[in-house]
């Protein structure tokens, strides 16, 4: 891999885990603030679910571990943005925010189940998290390196 590659496969990585880094500070500094919102978006899930016993259910279970849903989310948002951002156990990162953005997407940005008004820019969040999940997954695919320098590697050797 060229210099030049290697400078753009760390500037794709920090910009693709910078977002999670920002969102990590944002909780450490508006805890409050973000356990209301996760409970709305919780309790707001159990009324678009409740048709669904075993998806009400687990939600249901959920709710009062809201504390200990956003620690967790904390520690995978942080951890894996600069597990990413530093070139450290990039797989490992990319994996963790991976675990994070499945459920965040599906109770945040669950745009079928918002109101006409809200709809549009809900299914806007839902893809533009769907396309992190697409970066991510190429991270968990290639790891640190760029696709051309591990194929041309599997090639020679």
């Amino acid at each position: 891999m060229s210099g030049l590659q290697k400078f753009i496969v760390i500037i794709g990585r920090i910009c693709l885990s910078f977002i999670f880094l920002l969102a990590a500070v944002n909780k450490l500094f508006d805890w409050n603030g973000f356990e209301d919102a996760l409970t709305k978006a919780l309790t707001h899930s159990l009324d678009v679910y409740s048709g669904i016993s075993w998806l009400h259910d687990g939600i249901a279970f959920f709710v009062p571990w809201t504390s200990v849903l956003l620690l967790v989310g904390l520690v995978f948002e942080l951890v894996g943005s600069l597990f990413l951002i530093l070139g450290i156990k990039v797989r490992f990162g990319a994996l963790l925010l991976i675990l994070f953005l499945i459920p965040a997407t599906f109770f945040f940005h669950a745009f079928w189940a918002f109101s006409e008004a809200d709809r549009h820019q809900q299914m806007i969040d839902f893809l533009q998290n769907l396309s992190i999940f697409g970066g991510l997954l190429l991270v968990m695919a290639y790891g640190s390196s760029s696709p051309k320098s591990r194929a041309s590697g599997l090639a020679e050797g």
